[in-house]
């Protein structure tokens, strides 16, 4: 089985941090503040001094490339036995910069769930505009605390009850990797949580419970969703201590077209905070349905960005969920290739108007046995110009699993046309 792993400019890495490092962040906020009296004045100058060279280094210094990224919201927790005494983490180490090499994600072993081939999940229209107190109390029981762990850490994030009879949606990147997950409702009770299935190419991912009678959300039709609206989002950030926080904003872009972890995605973009443990939260518009699932946010090095979080549609979320459920995974055709878009200067360098570049084709795969290279240029798919990734997904998709996809191809100085038969991820 392949699949198309599109370079990634943004790839989301985890956010580290200890509830521990989180208390004694706090506490050092809230400690009075030194008096500086005579013999303060010395140490103050050399704290000043001190303060100025730091300054004076950073503006200094220069990032090359971009300096933005994209990065997973869930909360982790290392197996540290020192974790407490010491631990000023250095995010640097927990997140990537634009261009850097994409990890492939690592398959969940955790233990496999029920189907039901008549799951439906139903897109409702607007209806009463409710108080953000009314939307909170209608929506909280819906909102889920999850808890999973690999061989090294443990992670924690949100979810979103699908099901009375206790299947939950959630984000991939919380299950990656991980061999046990578990489940706390609002109420308290905490549940073992078995993996029905996951889409790493959208983030999503079900669980299940063997709860019943369980407050299951409301979801509306994002494609309904207008720049301007009135959102809120409810997750966990950091974990439990904060179950169920409620934050507002706007939605700032409808289809906001990023890449994480290697995929290219269109996403709700918000200006409600996200942070880490909203992954797998509801977004929620004025009548306190689930517009979106939160997923990432946007960070930078070396520049202060807010408001800038993202959240899958509703109307993906139908469409992977339905298939999850019903069957334990998605089926997708597949070309085999990793690829980027070719930049303006990179295209008048070509004497082209655009193209996609193709940077890797995986062993085995239907490009490699039609004969596509690494280097090849992409100009046309089945007649039809691709400058962007999303014209090529499209015209993969809409050929279909077995289906023929014709490529015009640039290579060197010439042009060659090759023909594809589509595999499935």
């Amino acid at each position: 089985m392949q699949s198309d792993f599109y370079r990634s400019p943004t790839p989301a890495e985890p956010y580290k941090k200890s509830d521990a490092d989180f208390s004694q962040r706090s506490a050092r906020r809230s400690m009075p503040r030194p008096r500086f009296g005579t013999r303060g004045i010395v140490p103050l100058a050399i704290f000043s001094a001190g303060i100025l060279v730091l300054l004076v280094c950073l503006v200094g210094v220069r990032v090359s490339g971009w300096d933005m990224y994209f990065t997973a919201t869930e909360s982790i927790t290392a197996f540290d036995d020192d974790v407490g005494e010491d631990d000023d983490w250095d995010y640097s180490d927990y997140f990537s910069e634009f261009g850097d090499e994409v990890e492939e994600e690592t398959e969940p072993s955790i233990t496999a769930g029920p189907l039901d081939e008549n799951f439906r999940l139903e897109l409702n229209e607007p209806g009463e505009t409710l108080s953000a107190g009314e939307i909170y109390d209608q929506v909280l029981p819906s909102i889920v605390y999850i808890e999973t762990a690999d061989d090294t850490a443990r992670y924690s994030g949100t979810g979103v009850i699908l099901t009375e009879d206790g299947y939950l949606m959630t984000n991939s990147h919380l299950i990656s990797g991980c061999s046990s997950a578990w489940t706390t409702l609002s109420s308290g009770e905490r549940y073992e949580s078995t993996l029905v299935g996951y889409d790493n190419e959208t983030d999503l991912a079900v669980l299940k419970i063997s709860g019943t009678g369980l407050p299951a959300a409301e979801f509306g039709d994002s494609e309904l969703v207008q720049v301007g609206d009135s959102v809120l989002a409810i997750g966990n950030p950091m974990g439990s201590g904060l179950y169920g926080t409620m934050t507002d904003g706007i939605v700032s872009a409808v289809d906001r077209r990023i890449s994480v972890n290697g995929y290219s995605m269109k996403l709700i973009q918000t200006s409600a905070a996200l942070n880490s443990g909203n992954s797998g939260g509801a977004l929620l518009n004025s009548s306190g349905q689930v517009i979106g699932i939160t997923n990432v946010k946007m960070e930078s090095s070396v520049e202060t960005l807010e408001g800038l979080g993202f959240a899958i549609p509703s109307s993906v979320v139908k469409e992977v969920g339905e298939s999850l459920i019903s069957s334990g995974s998605i089926i997708r055709p597949s070309i085999g290739i990793t690829c980027y878009e070719l930049t303006e200067s990179e295209s008048e360098l070509l004497g082209i108007d655009g193209g996609i570049a193709v940077e890797a084709v995986t062993a085995g795969s239907p490009a490699q046995e039609a004969g596509v290279r690494t280097g090849d240029i992409i100009l046309e798919a089945n007649g039809q110009q691709t400058t962007t990734l999303d014209q090529l997904t499209s015209a993969r998709n809409r050929a279909g699993v077995g289906g023929v996809l014709e490529l015009t191809i640039l290579r060197g100085d010439q042009t060659l046309t090759l023909t594809i038969v589509l595999g499935e991820s």
